[in-house]
């Protein structure tokens, strides 16, 4: 008796049972986004070093602070096409190289110049990166449990920078600043061992290759563990045409969801960037001495793992889009509401609930954006979305000045951010739209074309 059963590639991986396959990858991935976090933040921890050591002003580092920010954002712009063309892994490993290599050599800076080339540079690495390994988890995931395994992913950025956080307190009065560069090089790099011998190119990316057959059906096996079948393998190679993942997600069918992507994403960072910046000053402002500003500021990311887990199970149970557009109108309540408190146990609870789900949303967003496009433009979509999004956090980085300079006192800027809050939120209701409307394209089509067979 045959009990194996013929199932196609997709299929498999979109019904596969969670294999050790799959969670090494997700390992792999989640230490690509740990050590992006940890290189991310090592500037904030090293500025006090550094202004010391040159003797400049906290003004003079303004444009090394934000280089990386912007770094992230032209490596995820940049390598979604070309991740779309030649595969995930090949820019994976060539960003770890890169941010990696550039965070090594940014010891060798001797004015703020080339410190803010260095960071930039580790930036543009960093960004492609994350991108891709938000990706490539995306496409390995089964289908229940996708949002969830992102998610889980996504978690390694924060906890990456709370880790240079620790790092940094012990290397610097020890070894040095340079010493918390060198290390946040050292690791990525051997990271590389790994990602080169053992991590496999995403399977749906391979589906659009000619010739990608045994690999394939490697990778499968392996994903399926004991679980014996017949793989059918029908590869879509990209048809010789003038369209590119750039146009793709441009275009009149995808500009919708892209732009709805790009204006969720872009809030989302514009309030985490005001609330991160900006917290201290503003329970400062409240009547707080710089201990207990500082306890109410570490309060809205430390629930960001739970957040972002407990979103992941629930999208993979109930409409994502329903549960990250929750995410962001609490927080924006959650927010508003803190201007109208006065009991520190209180205000540190609701800072704490808004972190949450503020988190939740966010890590959410990657998820979300690869519902919407396909294989052959996926990386692209989510790598822009990242990228379009950094845009939100430099401005949120700047926005508290700005609301000071109009005259806004704490309770005003707490209360202004329901607005950035509902408007993400929105994007997430017009983007379920957009994603029932085009499913139920493709079912008109298929039924117009199963009429037209007969």
């Amino acid at each position: 008796m045959n009990d194996t059963e013929s199932i196609s590639v997709r299929q498999a991986v979109k019904t596969a049972k969670v294999s050790s396959f799959h969670i090494y990858i997700l390992l792999l991935c989640l230490s690509i986004l740990i050590f992006d976090g940890f290189d991310t933040a090592l500037m904030g921890y090293v500025a006090p070093a550094i202004i010391e050591q040159w003797g400049i002003t906290k003004a003079d580092l303004g444009l090394a602070m934000s280089a990386a920010l912007i770094g992230l954002a032209l490596g995820a712009i940049v390598s979604g096409p070309v991740s779309d063309r030649l595969g995930r892994k090949p820019i994976i490993v060539f960003s770890v190289i890169v941010f990696g290599v550039c965070c090594i050599a940014t010891t060798q800076a001797i004015n703020v110049n080339q410190l803010a080339f260095w960071r930039l540079c580790t930036g543009i690495g960093i960004g492609a990166a994350m991108s891709n390994a938000l990706t490539i988890i995306s496409e390995f995931a089964p289908e229940r449990y996708k949002s969830l395994m992102v998610n889980t992913v996504f978690c390694g950025f924060p906890f990456g920078a709370a880790l240079s956080g620790g790092l940094a307190s012990w290397l610097i009065p020890n070894l040095g600043w340079h010493s918390v560069f060198i290390f946040g090089g050292i690791l990525p790099l051997l990271l590389l061992i790994p990602i080169i011998l053992t991590l496999p190119e995403s399977i749906m990316f391979q589906l659009n290759q000619p010739g990608a057959e045994s690999k394939i059906r490697k990778t499968v096996h392996r994903l399926l563990g004991e679980r014996r079948v017949n793989l059918s393998v029908s590869p879509t190679p990209v048809s010789e045409s003038t369209i590119t993942p750039i146009r793709d997600i441009l275009s009149r069918s995808m500009l919708p969801a892209t732009v709805l992507l790009w204006l969720a994403y872009f809030m989302g960072l514009l309030i985490f960037y005001v609330v991160t910046s900006w917290m201290p000053i503003l329970m400062g402002e409240a009547g707080y001495d710089l201990q207990h500003a500082a306890f109410l500021t570490a309060l809205f990311p430390l629930g960001g793992a739970v957040g972002t887990i407990v979103s992941g199970l629930l999208m993979d149970k109930i409409t994502p889009h329903k549960i990250v557009a929750f995410n962001y109108l609490m927080t924006g309540l959650l927010l508003f509401s803190i201007g109208f408190l006065s009991d520190i146990y209180l205000l540190g609870l609701f800072i704490l609930l808004a972190g949450t789900v503020m988190n939740g949303a966010q890590a959410s967003m990657g998820s979300i954006a690869t519902l919407h496009y396909p294989t052959s433009s996926r990386a692209t979509g989510v790598s822009w979305m990242l990228g379009m999004g950094r845009a939100g956090g430099i401005v949120g980085a700047m926005m508290g000045a700005w609301l000071f300079q109009f005259g806004l006192d704490y309770k005003g800027i707490f209360k202004i951010l329901l607005i950035p809050s509902l408007f993400a939120a929105l994007a997430l209701l017009g983007l379920m739209l957009t994603l029932k409307w085009k499913k139920r394209r493709l079912s008109e089509s298929a039924l117009i074309g199963s009429e037209a067979c007969l």
